[in-house]
């Protein structure tokens, strides 16, 4: 039998408890989850400015559903493994919305679920809400640099948009919000394409825009991270 006393040196390598952090292994992700983002938008809106035919809707909803889930989603939860706090919640926030939303018509057009009845109110609720959050993410992007915080300018008012025109039942107010929807899909493209090009060439590749320039201090040094990388 032993004799050595608890914590003794020779018991070291039983006592150590080793700290995994995954927040290094992985690479940027962020756009993985723009360009499903883009794609959300732009295919929505194409789709309610009357662009693509009706019967394309089940075409464009599917994409929207998978898209969603193992893009938005899945970046959203590789930013939080990189400890990245911005990027999770808008991807992850976002990425719900569009599931949820992609699911519901879906289930309406197929005749899975009949209504009986007006849902302009809960259309409206679902949207404000989401206003709300687009706008708190459109504040903290102003941190981040001027194509990111336009991009998230334009999920405001698409949002915004959507609500009323959903309250209102208004169609010039429902096309004002598809229009929002395809440019703010567009503005997507270009941070998806600077983050993704400024990522494989390891240096920027598109201006992205910096509020350092409106600052009356020096901007302080950006640290690189995933978060860096995704608002460029």
């Amino acid at each position: 039998m032993s004799n050595k006393a608890n914590g003794a040196p020779g018991d070291e390598h039983e006592n150590i408890v080793r700290k995994v952090d995954f927040s290094d292994s992985i690479g940027n992700p962020s756009a993985f989850g723009l360009f499903g983002f883009s794609m959300q938008l732009t295919l929505i809106g194409l789709l309610n400015a009357g662009y693509i035919e009706p019967d394309g809707a089940v075409v464009v909803y599917s994409f929207v559903l998978v898209a969603g889930i193992l893009q938005l989603i899945v970046c959203g939860l590789a930013m939080l493994i990189k400890k990245e706090l911005f990027g999770a919640v808008a991807f992850t926030v976002l990425g719900s919305f569009a599931v949820s939303m992609a699911m519901f018509n879906l289930l309406l057009i197929t005749g899975t679920v009949q209504l009986h009845g007006p849902i302009d109110n809960a259309i409206t609720a679902v949207f404000a809400i989401y206003a709300y959050i687009a706008f708190i993410l459109m504040v903290a992007a102003v941190k981040m640099n001027i194509a990111a915080f336009l991009n998230f300018v334009g999920v405001v008012l698409l949002m915004v948009t959507g609500a009323a025109s959903s309250h209102l039942n208004n169609q010039s107010l429902s096309m004002a919000s598809s229009w929002f929807t395809i440019l703010t899909g567009i503005s997507g493209f270009y941070v998806a394409t600077g983050a993704f090009l400024g990522e494989t060439f390891r240096r920027p590749i598109l201006p992205m825009g910096d509020f350092s320039m409106f600052r009356k201090v020096p901007a302080m040094k950006r640290r690189e991270s995933g978060a860096t990388e995704f608002m460029g």
